[in-house]
């Protein structure tokens, strides 16, 4: 077989508030897909490091909203509500930010 096992890093994400937010590339364009909540306390359920995240914005919107936007599977989770500053950084790179 031409796959070779793999490597992960695994430790628990503290809970609380959070913003996950994806940058990439539709159209030959820019755009980062934002949306915040917050973590909450739960075992692992697979491996590496995994979330149950409560949105501030109904899950089947949230849902919606990355379906329509093409959002690709991996994306970054930073703790703290940090929409505002990715609002910032997409005015001073020119980059769309889809909020959720």
């Amino acid at each position: 077989s031409v796959w070779k096992s793999g490597v992960t890093v695994e430790f628990p994400v503290k809970p609380g508030i959070a913003t996950l937010a994806r940058l990439g590339e539709s159209k030959g364009e820019y755009r980062m897909i934002v949306t915040q909540g917050e973590i909450l306390k739960a075992p692992t359920f697979c491996r590496g490091n995994t979330v149950k995240m409560k949105f501030r914005t109904p899950v089947k919107e949230v849902l919606r909203g990355l379906i329509k936007n093409g959002a690709e599977h991996h994306q970054i989770l930073v703790h703290g509500d940090t929409r505002k500053e990715l609002s910032e950084f997409g005015e001073l790179a020119k980059i769309k930010i889809l909020h959720i």
